[in-house]
């Protein structure tokens, strides 16, 4: 058996980490970041086809030999193809066409050693393995079965792999969407209150986006998130970047005023931390 389609390295066609070397490595080297799991590809089969290219063959092929059965007088005409003259004045006269003979149009050799996998797919499309075996003498349909269905599998890393980058590519445009929005939104409180350090999305610095972002995932993730849960947590990304207190905002020496707990913000940044709630939450639902 040969399967049609190269197996890709690194790769195993079964969809069981078990016994799955790379899946297992994978796990254990924490490697935790979106990817499709055996799990997954489990998940997008709802059925799964087997026949080989004889079999599909001899079940597209047409009867040679039709009964025309007459159900008001019981008489039947056995032998004429449905396609002849004495067939379509059956028909005409009340005749109903039965298939009687059905014979293999090909032989077992070469077609009835190549193995088809069809995966049928929760979305409706479909994908197609198949394995040929070279020798007849040792082809077995157990193992041709799943060396086709192993095929069909590895189409399916590839499809499931653009579908999961596609989603992966439209949350991080709508976090930046957010984050934009929230990022203005602060910057006009923060005017209407004297402070103009802050500028619009497109005149910050890619720190405090990111900053700005990190934020907008943390709400989304969890919506429940209150404005002293969104203090503490822009506190700890600061500190993670080197920030520490200090009177006065200095981005070149990475101190900030706001770098203390809740409880001891002014009333006026606690309010920012209000402002930026529920700016991602009305974003979220508006995009």
């Amino acid at each position: 058996h040969l399967p049609a389609t190269p197996e890709a390295p690194g790769v195993s066609g079964s969809v069981s980490a078990a016994v799955d070397p790379i899946e297992a490595e994978i796990k254990a080297k924490g490697l935790t970041a979106p990817r499709i799991t055996p799990e997954d590809i489990k998940a997008a089969i709802v059925s799964e086809h087997f026949f080989t290219a004889a079999e599909a063959i001899d079940g597209a092929a047409a009867p040679v030999a039709y009964e025309f059965y007459n159900p008001d007088t019981g008489h039947a005409i056995v032998g004429y193809s449905e396609h002849t003259h004495v067939g379509h004045l059956s028909r005409e006269k009340g005749y109903v066409p039965l298939p009687l003979v059905k014979k293999s149009s090909v032989s077992v050799a070469p077609l009835g050693l190549l193995t088809f996998c069809v995966l049928v797919l929760r979305n409706g499309f479909t994908v197609a393995g198949e394995s040929a075996c070279a020798s007849p003498e040792n082809f077995n349909a157990e193992i041709g079965r799943k060396l086709a269905r192993e095929a069909a599998i590895n189409k399916l890393y590839p499809l499931l792999g653009y579908e999961l980058k596609t989603k992966l590519a439209n949350e991080a445009n709508r976090v930046e969407r957010i984050a934009r929005i929230c990022n203005d939104a602060n910057a006009a409180y923060c005017a209407a209150t004297g402070d103009f350090s802050y500028g619009t999305w497109d005149n910050t610095p890619e720190a405090i986006k990111e900053s700005c972002r990190d934020g907008v995932r943390k709400h989304l993730a969890n919506p429940d998130m209150t404005p002293e849960d969104s203090h503490a947590a822009w506190m700890a990304f600061k500190a993670a970047d080197g920030y520490t207190y200090g009177p006065v905002r200095d981005e070149a020496t990475k101190q900030h005023p706001c770098m203390v707990p809740y409880s001891e913000l002014p009333t006026a940044q606690k309010a920012k931390d209000h402002i930026f709630r529920a700016a991602v939450h009305a974003a979220n639902r508006s995009l």
